[in-house]
């Protein structure tokens, strides 16, 4: 396996961390066995709703956090996605609080119907501070 697809998680958003998520899309864009063509903006249609998927090759997307957790997306809309890319990439996941329950949620049931894929993130905190914070937003009404 590749230096650059030995780490999943990367910590902090900083320019170092994205073009590492950078090299993991483009490598494994290049040896995607659906289709090894890279497409922007392209438009997936999910229960009603359309959901542009910024970069993506023939089973690989690549996302920002807004992108998936700032829209209204549910549980199913999350299982098409995952069932269309079997690897995802999210990138710029904030820190999160009691502001950002929303997102929260969203992103745990993301990653709930991702389990069965593949996943890389960058996010603003550490996984075991990230995974701490949304345990406490999730349990404060």
């Amino acid at each position: 396996m590749p230096r650059a697809l030995s780490k999943v998680y990367y910590d902090p958003l900083d320019a170092s961390n994205r073009q590492e998520l950078q090299k993991i899309f483009t490598s494994l864009a290049s040896t995607d066995p659906v289709s090894s063509d890279i497409h922007t903006n392209v438009k997936l249609k999910l229960w009603g709703r359309e959901l542009v998927v910024p970069e993506c090759s023939g089973s690989i997307a690549r996302f920002k956090f807004s992108d998936l957790c700032d829209k209204p997306l549910s549980a199913a809309d999350y299982l098409e996605l995952t069932g269309k890319y079997g690897t995802v990439i999210v990138e710029a996941i904030p820190r999160m609080g009691l502001s950002e329950r929303d997102q929260a949620r969203r992103f745990i049931t993301f990653v709930d119907g991702e389990s069965a894929g593949r996943l890389s993130w960058q996010a603003a905190a550490g996984t075991v501070e990230l995974s701490l914070t949304l345990q406490l937003v999730m349990r404060i009404k």
